[in-house]
């Protein structure tokens, strides 16, 4: 099955039960653990800015469980950014504007171009300013017809 990249944004959404959009994040985050959802890369990048809020916000305990439960699923992979394309990531940034999106997303950004993924997961619009970029907000499966 084809991949797609999760935002961490989705995830802390997904494991806090107080968040605005917690039930499609939920959604989305159970669909692809069940693996009814395409499955989904997680860069390194986006595992600090999901842990640290989640223990700082929630509980060290719960930021030891969301990581636990990434890790033993079947839905998620985790993926480590090689230099060259954190290099094209920097420079991605560098392009926009001051309004443009921010350092991570624009490294992800890259992984994505570099890896011919067209689809992330994410309620954040950063990544509507790069071409060949779809962002999903539902729990949809962009491969099925």
């Amino acid at each position: 099955m084809p991949e797609v990249i999760i935002d961490a944004n989705v995830v802390l959404d997904a494991r806090n039960s107080n968040a605005k959009r917690h039930d499609i994040a939920a959604e989305i985050f159970g669909g692809i653990d069940r693996g009814e959802l395409p499955r989904a890369r997680l860069v390194n990048y986006v595992v600090p800015e999901i842990l640290h809020p989640i223990q700082k916000r929630i509980s060290k305990s719960t930021a030891t469980e969301t990581l636990e439960l990434l890790q033993e699923s079947r839905g998620f992979e985790f993926v480590h950014i090689p230099k060259g394309i954190h290099s094209k990531g920097e420079r991605l940034f560098r392009l926009h504007e001051s309004s443009g999106p921010e350092w991570v997303d624009s490294v992800i950004a890259a992984y994505m171009l570099s890896n011919d993924i067209e689809y992330v997961y994410s309620f954040d619009d950063d990544f509507d300013a790069f071409d060949g970029i779809t962002r999903l907000n539902t729990a949809t499966d962009p491969f099925t017809p």
